[in-house]
């Protein structure tokens, strides 16, 4: 993947941004998810995981809300992948983002369920969401009842457990457009996720922090490390940082 064309789709879903907020000028969540630095990481952290992003098959966007991940995949993987997305947004909130992404999107009515059959899909991103669902481990549970046997499973943006930004957030309580309530009620350190996943069906591949000192390095596109960044890896620094991401795959029954 050329600089060019990393720049290109990040352009391409900044001006689609650009376009809803001319006609939703209040919408405070997306303002503050669609600026340059934002959708910039975004796009870094869906190179991690785009490498594992079948070219063909059924992929699910879970707790889509603008599908930032689904613009990303479309451009990058083309119109051999069926896009599906789910949320609890009514269809019209952000019915331009879908559209330009080609995606088939379902409301989410209930608290667990997701509105598809058994192994109906072949991969599924989810970001910035789990912590936010009233139940997480019954959420993996139905995750894992939608995917085929050997399904991947991608979070990502999963709050840190011990991250600085994060009990920064969390003291200001400025979640956009929930006033009043925490920035994440639940936290996650990488052992509580791995725990999690194996414990609703899933077998964690890959784990760790969402920065260039860890998984975001030159294989997701990031500059290699330099003298610094190679000391603050050596004295544990990316354990602080904001955010973790993980990669697992569905296993069959024993």
């Amino acid at each position: 993947m050329t600089d060019d064309r990393r720049r290109e789709r990040i352009d391409g879903f900044l001006a689609l941004s650009q376009e809803y907020l001319d006609a939703n000028p209040h919408d405070v969540y997306v303002e503050s998810h669609t600026n340059d630095a934002f959708i910039t990481a975004a796009e870094q952290v869906f190179s991690w995981c785009s490498p594992h992003v079948p070219d063909t098959g059924r992929v699910l966007d879970w707790g889509c809300r603008h599908a930032p991940d689904a613009y990303f995949i479309r451009h990058e993987h083309g119109d051999g992948v069926e896009l599906h997305a789910a949320e609890v947004d009514d269809p019209a909130t952000f019915g331009l983002f879908h559209k330009a992404s080609s995606i088939e999107y379902r409301q989410l009515r209930d608290q667990v369920e997701i509105p598809y059959e058994a192994d109906s899909f072949d991969f599924i991103v989810a970001a910035g969401v789990l912590e936010h669902v009233p139940m997480g481990y019954e959420s993996l549970k139905e995750l894992n009842r939608v995917s085929a046997v050997g399904v991947q499973l991608v979070i990502t943006f999963l709050p840190n457990r011990l991250s600085i930004d994060e009990r920064r957030r969390r003291r200001r309580a400025d979640i956009p457009n929930r006033p009043g309530q925490p920035h994440h009620l639940r936290r996650y350190s990488p052992k509580e996720i791995t725990r999690l996943l194996l414990h609703t069906g899933w077998i964690p591949d890959e784990c760790g922090y969402q920065t260039r000192l860890d998984l975001l390095g030159p294989r997701a596109g990031g500059r290699p490390a330099g003298i610094a960044r190679r000391a603050a890896g050596r004295l544990g620094l990316r354990r602080v940082t904001s955010c973790l991401s993980v990669r697992a795959t569905k296993f069959a029954m024993m």
